[in-house]
């Protein structure tokens, strides 16, 4: 795989709500990976061991929710749309899948920063 920064966009078809995840990074780290902002600023939103999808980032606190997020697959290049995910808010008795508080995400390879060959310096710069 030879991206190591992707971005989170809610799925048009899920609930708006999920807007606010637009934007947010997942960052392959040695060890892992980090759920990061959109500025990329340190501390991470939230970070995992798994080494490879599915990626779980649970109570994520983030614009006054609480995620949990499971990624399904990342796409390994920029012209790949294959990442897939889910976002959930728990509500008290529910899961993801359950109530109308959650939906799906879609992943992008690349920070999203700039355009063309220069995207891939700003995303290891980032």
């Amino acid at each position: 795989m030879s991206e190591t920064i992707w971005t989170i966009h809610n799925d048009r078809k899920s609930p708006p709500v999920g807007n606010g995840l637009n934007g947010v990074h997942i960052q392959k780290v040695d060890g892992g990976y980090l759920l990061q902002r959109p500025n990329m600023t340190l501390p991470p939103l939230s970070t995992t061991n798994a080494t490879e999808p599915p990626l779980n980032f649970d109570h994520v606190h983030y614009q006054e929710e609480v995620w949990n997020i499971e990624v399904y697959s990342l796409p390994t290049h920029r012209s790949d749309p294959g990442g897939r995910g889910r976002w959930g808010i728990p509500v008290s008795g529910t899961e993801p899948g359950g109530d109308p508080t959650d939906g799906d995400i879609t992943v992008q390879a690349g920070s999203g920063l700039g355009e063309g060959a220069d995207d891939t310096a700003s995303s290891a710069s980032a």
